[in-house]
Protein backbone atom coordinates (compact mmCIF):
# COMPACT_ATOMS: atom_id res chain seq x y z
CA UNK A 1 0.00 0.00 0.00
CA UNK A 2 1.39 3.79 -0.80
CA UNK A 3 1.05 6.74 1.44
CA UNK A 4 -1.87 7.97 0.15
CA UNK A 5 -3.62 7.53 3.64
CA UNK A 6 -0.95 9.48 5.43
CA UNK A 7 -0.24 12.17 3.15
CA UNK A 8 -3.47 13.13 2.26
CA UNK A 9 -5.27 15.62 4.56
CA UNK A 10 -9.13 15.39 6.14
CA UNK A 11 -9.88 18.58 4.04
CA UNK A 12 -8.35 17.16 0.62
CA UNK A 13 -10.65 14.23 1.52
CA UNK A 14 -13.84 16.18 1.65
CA UNK A 15 -12.78 18.41 -0.98
CA UNK A 16 -12.16 15.49 -3.65
CA UNK A 17 -15.54 14.04 -2.49
CA UNK A 18 -17.45 16.87 -3.28
CA UNK A 19 -15.84 17.39 -6.30
CA UNK A 20 -17.16 13.75 -7.02
CA UNK A 21 -20.66 14.86 -5.88
CA UNK A 22 -20.31 17.50 -8.38
CA UNK A 23 -19.97 15.03 -10.90
CA UNK A 24 -22.91 12.97 -9.95
CA UNK A 25 -20.79 9.90 -8.05
CA UNK A 26 -23.04 8.40 -5.26
CA UNK A 27 -21.87 6.61 -2.18
CA UNK A 28 -23.29 3.01 -4.23
CA UNK A 29 -20.35 3.73 -6.76
CA UNK A 30 -17.63 3.37 -4.40
CA UNK A 31 -19.08 0.39 -3.26
CA UNK A 32 -19.15 -0.87 -6.87
CA UNK A 33 -15.28 0.08 -7.55
CA UNK A 34 -14.53 -1.95 -3.90
CA UNK A 35 -15.72 -4.77 -4.92
CA UNK A 36 -14.59 -4.96 -8.26
CA UNK A 37 -10.99 -4.50 -8.62
CA UNK A 38 -11.23 -5.05 -12.65
CA UNK A 39 -12.94 -1.66 -13.06
CA UNK A 40 -11.71 0.59 -10.24
CA UNK A 41 -8.02 -0.35 -12.31
CA UNK A 42 -9.47 1.20 -15.10
CA UNK A 43 -10.57 4.07 -13.36
CA UNK A 44 -7.58 4.44 -11.80
CA UNK A 45 -5.82 4.36 -15.23
CA UNK A 46 -8.29 6.66 -16.18
CA UNK A 47 -6.74 9.42 -13.72
CA UNK A 48 -3.19 8.69 -13.63
CA UNK A 49 -3.48 8.49 -17.86
CA UNK A 50 -1.10 6.69 -20.28
CA UNK A 51 1.11 3.50 -19.32
CA UNK A 52 4.73 5.19 -19.20
CA UNK A 53 6.74 3.74 -21.65
CA UNK A 54 9.45 0.46 -20.32
CA UNK A 55 11.09 -0.17 -23.33
CA UNK A 56 10.94 0.65 -26.96
CA UNK A 57 12.16 -2.20 -29.66
CA UNK A 58 11.71 -2.67 -33.29
CA UNK A 59 10.64 -5.58 -34.91
CA UNK A 60 9.97 -6.74 -38.59
CA UNK A 61 12.26 -5.87 -41.61
CA UNK A 62 14.13 -9.07 -41.60
CA UNK A 63 13.27 -12.85 -40.64
CA UNK A 64 12.58 -14.35 -37.31
CA UNK A 65 15.71 -15.61 -35.60
CA UNK A 66 15.79 -19.44 -35.02
CA UNK A 67 16.46 -21.41 -32.19
CA UNK A 68 20.60 -22.41 -33.52
CA UNK A 69 21.13 -18.43 -34.19
CA UNK A 70 20.21 -17.30 -30.49
CA UNK A 71 22.30 -20.52 -28.99
CA UNK A 72 25.28 -19.54 -31.21
CA UNK A 73 24.98 -15.90 -29.21
CA UNK A 74 25.27 -17.34 -25.92
CA UNK A 75 21.42 -17.45 -25.23
CA UNK A 76 19.95 -20.61 -23.15
CA UNK A 77 16.94 -22.11 -24.73
CA UNK A 78 16.05 -24.95 -23.59
CA UNK A 79 14.33 -27.80 -25.73
CA UNK A 80 10.67 -27.27 -24.66
CA UNK A 81 11.17 -23.41 -25.72
CA UNK A 82 13.67 -24.44 -28.93
CA UNK A 83 10.67 -26.39 -30.29
CA UNK A 84 8.06 -23.71 -30.36
CA UNK A 85 10.52 -21.14 -31.40
CA UNK A 86 11.37 -22.51 -34.14
CA UNK A 87 7.42 -22.56 -34.46
CA UNK A 88 7.45 -19.45 -34.92
CA UNK A 89 10.05 -18.59 -36.54
CA UNK A 90 8.73 -20.30 -39.48
CA UNK A 91 5.44 -19.22 -39.44
CA UNK A 92 6.45 -15.84 -38.94
CA UNK A 93 5.14 -13.38 -42.03
CA UNK A 94 8.27 -11.32 -42.70
CA UNK A 95 6.62 -7.29 -42.02
CA UNK A 96 8.19 -4.03 -42.45
CA UNK A 97 10.34 -3.04 -40.03
CA UNK A 98 8.61 -0.74 -37.23
CA UNK A 99 8.69 -0.35 -33.73
CA UNK A 100 6.17 -0.93 -30.82
CA UNK A 101 6.06 0.61 -27.50
CA UNK A 102 6.51 -2.18 -24.31
CA UNK A 103 5.25 -1.94 -21.08
CA UNK A 104 5.88 -3.81 -18.35
CA UNK A 105 3.11 -4.58 -15.75
CA UNK A 106 2.38 -6.51 -12.41
CA UNK A 107 -0.64 -7.92 -12.82
CA UNK A 108 -1.99 -6.57 -9.62
CA UNK A 109 -2.09 -3.35 -11.53
CA UNK A 110 -4.36 -5.02 -13.45
CA UNK A 111 -7.29 -5.01 -10.77
CA UNK A 112 -6.85 -8.71 -10.92
CA UNK A 113 -6.68 -11.30 -8.34
CA UNK A 114 -4.32 -13.94 -7.38
CA UNK A 115 -3.94 -16.67 -9.76
CA UNK A 116 -6.42 -14.82 -12.78
CA UNK A 117 -6.66 -17.31 -16.00
CA UNK A 118 -4.73 -15.81 -18.94
CA UNK A 119 -8.51 -15.21 -20.61
CA UNK A 120 -9.47 -12.80 -17.76
CA UNK A 121 -5.99 -10.99 -18.51
CA UNK A 122 -6.43 -10.32 -22.10
CA UNK A 123 -9.96 -9.16 -21.66
CA UNK A 124 -8.91 -6.65 -19.06
CA UNK A 125 -5.72 -5.29 -20.71
CA UNK A 126 -8.06 -3.86 -23.69
CA UNK A 127 -9.57 -1.87 -21.07
CA UNK A 128 -6.78 -0.21 -20.13
CA UNK A 129 -4.93 0.48 -23.04
CA UNK A 130 -2.86 -2.26 -23.84
CA UNK A 131 -2.70 -4.81 -26.49
CA UNK A 132 -1.01 -8.20 -26.56
CA UNK A 133 2.45 -8.73 -28.15
CA UNK A 134 3.46 -10.94 -31.42
CA UNK A 135 5.24 -13.68 -30.67
CA UNK A 136 8.46 -12.17 -32.06
CA UNK A 137 8.56 -9.77 -29.68
CA UNK A 138 9.90 -12.59 -26.57
CA UNK A 139 12.67 -13.27 -29.08
CA UNK A 140 13.87 -9.60 -30.07
CA UNK A 141 13.35 -8.61 -26.16
CA UNK A 142 15.98 -11.03 -25.25
CA UNK A 143 18.42 -10.32 -27.74
CA UNK A 144 18.89 -6.83 -26.59
CA UNK A 145 17.83 -6.93 -23.11
CA UNK A 146 21.36 -7.56 -21.73
CA UNK A 147 21.30 -5.32 -18.29
CA UNK A 148 18.44 -7.90 -17.38
CA UNK A 149 18.84 -8.00 -13.74
CA UNK A 150 20.02 -11.63 -11.99
CA UNK A 151 16.75 -13.44 -10.84
CA UNK A 152 14.85 -11.61 -12.87
CA UNK A 153 11.86 -13.11 -14.82
CA UNK A 154 9.02 -11.64 -17.07
CA UNK A 155 5.92 -13.00 -19.16
CA UNK A 156 5.47 -11.66 -23.14
CA UNK A 157 1.91 -10.96 -23.40
CA UNK A 158 1.55 -12.81 -26.51
CA UNK A 159 -2.03 -14.86 -26.83
CA UNK A 160 -1.01 -18.65 -25.57
CA UNK A 161 0.44 -20.21 -28.83
CA UNK A 162 -0.92 -23.77 -29.30
CA UNK A 163 1.40 -26.48 -30.38
CA UNK A 164 1.74 -30.61 -29.28
CA UNK A 165 -1.86 -30.29 -27.90
CA UNK A 166 -1.11 -27.62 -24.91
CA UNK A 167 -0.63 -23.52 -24.43
CA UNK A 168 1.91 -22.01 -24.04
CA UNK A 169 3.07 -18.39 -23.07
CA UNK A 170 6.72 -17.36 -23.11
CA UNK A 171 9.31 -15.52 -20.36
CA UNK A 172 12.45 -14.09 -20.84
CA UNK A 173 14.39 -14.66 -17.85
CA UNK A 174 18.08 -13.98 -16.22
CA UNK A 175 19.49 -16.88 -13.81
CA UNK A 176 22.77 -18.43 -12.82
CA UNK A 177 22.28 -20.28 -16.69
CA UNK A 178 22.81 -16.88 -17.75
CA UNK A 179 20.28 -15.11 -20.29
CA UNK A 180 17.53 -17.65 -20.76
CA UNK A 181 13.93 -17.75 -23.10
CA UNK A 182 11.57 -19.73 -21.61
CA UNK A 183 7.88 -21.67 -22.31
CA UNK A 184 5.37 -22.33 -19.49
CA UNK A 185 2.69 -24.67 -20.92
CA UNK A 186 -0.86 -24.98 -20.31
CA UNK A 187 -2.72 -28.02 -21.27
CA UNK A 188 -5.80 -27.83 -23.67
CA UNK A 189 -8.05 -28.84 -21.08
CA UNK A 190 -7.46 -25.84 -19.57
CA UNK A 191 -9.79 -24.06 -22.15
CA UNK A 192 -11.69 -21.79 -22.18
CA UNK A 193 -9.40 -19.98 -19.78
CA UNK A 194 -5.81 -20.95 -20.77
CA UNK A 195 -5.24 -21.82 -17.36
CA UNK A 196 -4.21 -19.64 -14.20
CA UNK A 197 -0.71 -17.56 -13.49
CA UNK A 198 0.16 -16.55 -10.30
CA UNK A 199 -0.74 -13.16 -9.84
CA UNK A 200 2.46 -11.52 -8.99
CA UNK A 201 4.46 -12.13 -11.86
CA UNK A 202 5.26 -9.04 -14.36
CA UNK A 203 3.87 -8.95 -17.90
CA UNK A 204 5.41 -7.50 -21.09
CA UNK A 205 2.12 -6.14 -22.85
CA UNK A 206 2.33 -3.48 -26.11
CA UNK A 207 0.89 0.06 -25.45
CA UNK A 208 -2.04 1.06 -27.90
CA UNK A 209 -0.94 3.90 -29.49
CA UNK A 210 -3.16 7.12 -29.43
CA UNK A 211 -4.68 8.43 -33.03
Amino acid sequence: MGNLLKDMSYSEVTATLELFDFLGVEREHFYRLRANRENAAVVVRAILGEWPVWKTITIGGSPCPKTADLVAKGFVVPAPTADLLDTISSTDSESEEHQIELVRVPLLMLGLSRNPSLQRIYNQIGRLGLDDCPPKVAIRLRQEWKDQPSGDSVAIGTRPIFKDGKFHLLYVARGIFGELLLTSAFHSYDLPDYGSVDGFNDFIFVRKQVT
